[in-house]
């Protein structure tokens, strides 16, 4: 597995003059540092291998995964699964990130992507990142532009093909007028599972658990004609 200088000096010949900064966060699936360039900021996030992926299995689809020797390893949870976990984890991330990004959804950039690492559009100011939105206690005001915000992006990935998957607090950021939604290595597409419809209604209620205690207006519809959309599958 790739230490972090290892993947700077790697990226020194796509992105002349980049270096670290420093780590930011680390969590149990990865950890994510800043690195300077020339373009300015940048976050690289950089996936752990000790991940468990027992209880994770369920995010997978066997039609993501090509060569059957690749799905009994990762069904096996031997080190080559694990490691092909990663891989799966992390090209899918860059996939969502991109396409979404691509529609305008409130999302990271992304600009490289490898088997344990994505490079991706720092969320910050001076080198702080934005704060997750579970940290915070919003004005009703801001409360209410905060869930629209994140209502809007919910709708615009199913429109899209996609549903986050693990939706919350904790991988929303706030800055105070805008939202930014980030961790998507879980995230579910359409086409390619049963269970989208199901979470998309816990990304939902997840997003309820955090903002109906500011008793919004029109909130209820709101929430409601998000989870009508789980009736758009099945037509």
């Amino acid at each position: 597995m790739q230490d972090v200088s290892s993947i700077i000096a790697e990226l020194q010949q796509d992105f002349p003059g980049i270096r670290y900064v420093r780590q930011v966060k680390t969590g149990k699936e990865a950890t994510v540092h800043v690195l300077g360039a020339n373009q300015g900021l940048l976050a690289l996030k950089v996936y752990k291998q000790d991940i468990k992926f027992a209880s994770r299995k369920d995010y997978f689809n066997q039609r993501e995964i090509l060569e059957s020797r690749v799905g009994r390893a990762i069904h096996n949870n031997s080190r080559f699964g694990k490691k092909a976990m990663l891989s799966v984890w992390a090209y899918r991330e860059y996939d969502a990130l991109r396409k979404l990004a691509e529609s305008g959804a409130a999302v990271p950039g992304v600009y490289k992507v490898a088997d344990n690492y994505l490079l991706m559009e720092f969320i910050g100011h001076a080198g702080i990142p934005t704060p997750q939105l579970y940290t915070q206690k919003l004005s009703r005001d801001s409360a209410q532009n905060c869930f629209q915000q994140i209502a809007e992006n919910i709708e615009m990935f199913w429109r899209a093909g996609y549903v986050h998957g693990d939706l919350s607090a904790y991988n929303i950021l706030w800055d105070g007028e805008r939202a930014t939604i980030i961790d998507f290595p879980q995230v579910i597409k359409l086409s390619q599972t049963s269970s989208a419809p199901d979470r998309l209604l816990r990304d939902i209620e997840n997003v309820d658990q955090y903002f109906g205690k500011y008793k919004l207006a029109d909130y209820s519809e709101s929430i409601l004609e998000l989870k009508n959309l789980v009736q758009e599958y099945y037509l």
